[in-house]
């Protein structure tokens, strides 16, 4: 059985070789490790379909940032499946650009520096589990609409109820804006979770201060209370 090609991409040398020494080895997967975002474009354009299962991005690089690369790949606009797991790999402080990696529906977000054993656990869970995106055009509506969280308060729900992460499930909607305990924002009230996101806020949380629990309903009704 062919190696499953794991694509890491980074723009800082030393970063790259460490993530590379880290997933080599590993039987059964191969890494091919690229300096930016275009490069690993080009290398998806020049790959038979299937060969990639999963990409690793540094979030913030020159040019295409990891968040634009993520943005190619679930609109269509790069040569490859949409539906392609793709990991993000950043610092403690980025957490906004956290948010925006969790509503274009990444696979999971590695906070740097990132263990062997966190890597590998990450990438087999992705390799695992079912793949599944949103319609292009809900991205394309995000980027349209501007990805951040806009930060405007509405009424909690008669109907919500805080749950750990654990027991969020798909479909539920965000009765309130998920945060980290510095009060950034990841979600905004009225998103609904996916199971690919919902899996990215459980690593999320064993890396991050705060993350433990989210207001949700379980089915669409109005976000505002009666007045």
């Amino acid at each position: 059985m062919d190696a499953i090609e794991i694509l890491v991409v980074d723009d800082e040398r030393f970063s790259l070789h460490v993530l590379e020494h880290m997933l080599s080895g590993e039987d059964g997967l191969r890494v091919v490790a690229v300096g930016d975002a275009d490069e690993a474009l080009r290398h998806l354009a020049q790959s038979p379909s299937g060969r990639v299962g999963c990409l690793i991005t540094d979030l913030v690089m020159p040019g295409l940032s990891g968040i634009d690369l993520l943005y190619r790949i679930r609109v269509g606009m790069a040569a490859v499946d949409r539906d392609l797991p793709v990991l993000m790999m950043t610092g403690r402080g980025d957490a906004q650009s956290m948010a925006l990696a969790l509503m274009l529906d990444c696979s999971g977000v590695l906070i740097k520096p990132a263990t062997r054993e966190k890597c590998l656990q990450s990438v087999r869970r992705v390799l695992a589990e079912p793949r599944a995106v949103r319609p292009a055009a809900d991205y394309e509506a995000l980027r349209q609409g501007g990805l951040a969280p806009s930060g405007e308060r509405r009424h909690m729900p008669v109907a919500a109820h805080s749950l750990p992460l654990d027991s969020l499930h798909d479909g539920m909607i965000l009765a309130a804006d998920l945060s980290t305990s510095d009060g950034t924002v990841l979600m905004a009230q009225g998103m609904t979770l996916t199971g690919k996101t919902i899996a990215a806020l459980r690593e999320l949380a064993v890396q991050v201060d705060g993350l433990a629990q989210a207001w949700v309903v379980d089915e669409r009704s109005p976000l505002a209370m009666p007045a």
